[in-house]
């Protein structure tokens, strides 16, 4: 019993060191967990991942040193055991609670555009009723240079205070002049 938990103990310390060292060098480059994730599917909605890579190898380390802890104390080989269980269940559940914690705050970083409609901007390259031109406008804290139309004809010189009215598909917004957009 006792090369059981020292074999565990042994196996759950070298994968924690590996991890370790991957990642002061660099080389972790993010989670190398087993799992599957869906592109655009939020982390935070993924559950606990209980069999993790780091979940394993913190059960095994656990699992290993409560057993050797209390197989010294002298009990029975059935007690050392189930110590050692449940010391690996409890390590490998708050793995499992961090690691999902970390991914809850993780943000892809992108701003909708349509978060764009009804913030005032300026032209900043002239509109002109047949080219796009651009527009600089502060959404969120942030301050953006969308491609920007406005209705056929018309023309919008630079420094027009411009209202977005719509998006119109990749960085192109459709604005009004201030002054129309309100009335």
């Amino acid at each position: 019993m006792f090369s059981l938990f020292a074999s565990a103990a042994a196996l759950g310390g070298l994968l924690l060191l590996v991890q370790l060292a991957m990642t002061v060098v660099g080389a972790d480059h993010g989670s190398h967990d087993l799992h599957a994730h869906v592109d655009g599917a939020s982390h935070a909605h993924e559950g606990l991942q209980l069999f993790s890579l780091r979940g394993i190898a913190a059960f095994l380390a656990f699992f290993g040193l409560a057993g050797i802890a209390v197989w010294r104390t002298a009990l029975p080989g059935v007690a050392a055991l189930l110590a050692a269980l449940l010391a690996g269940v409890v390590a490998l559940l708050i793995v499992a609670y961090l690691i999902r914690s970390m991914r809850a705050l993780e943000e892809d970083g992108t701003l909708p555009l349509e978060n764009t409609i009804g913030h005032t901007g300026t032209v900043y390259v002239p509109i002109t009723g047949a080219t796009a031109g651009k527009i600089h406008i502060t959404v969120e804290g942030r301050l953006l240079e969308l491609q920007a139309v406005t209705a056929a004809g018309r023309q919008l010189p630079t420094g027009t205070a411009v209202e977005v009215v719509g998006v119109v598909g990749g960085d192109l917004v459709d604005v009004l002049p201030v002054a129309e957009a309100l009335g």
